[in-house]
């Protein structure tokens, strides 16, 4: 099973157990410090990363968390990340999950 065959199901099991799954896209630069940034809330979400990414390229983020605290993230996401270079991903581009 391939990594994007992995992430992919992955996905698919935090959907079906209820999670809300965002999108962003981060510089390939800065995956650690916005991982870090989201992580550093106890219990608040999980970030998964799609792989394979040039360092001068953007990454697209997965974050998963309960529907309760899905507009914190979005926050965190739109707002704590923004001096990073996070932006909203519409899609995600390449992955079918």
């Amino acid at each position: 099973m391939s990594g994007d065959d992995q992430l992919e199901a992955l996905l698919a099991m935090m959907r079906r157990d209820g999670m809300v799954v965002q999108t962003i896209t981060v510089p390939t630069h800065a995956v650690v410090v916005a991982k870090a940034i989201i992580e550093a809330y106890p219990g608040l979400a999980s970030v998964h990363a799609a792989r394979g990414k040039a360092k001068d390229e953007r990454t697209l983020l997965f974050i998963a968390s309960s529907p309760e605290v899905s507009e914190d993230v979005s926050d965190i996401c739109l707002h704590d990340l923004a001096a990073w270079g996070a932006l909203p991903a519409e899609s995600a581009e390449g992955l079918r999950a």
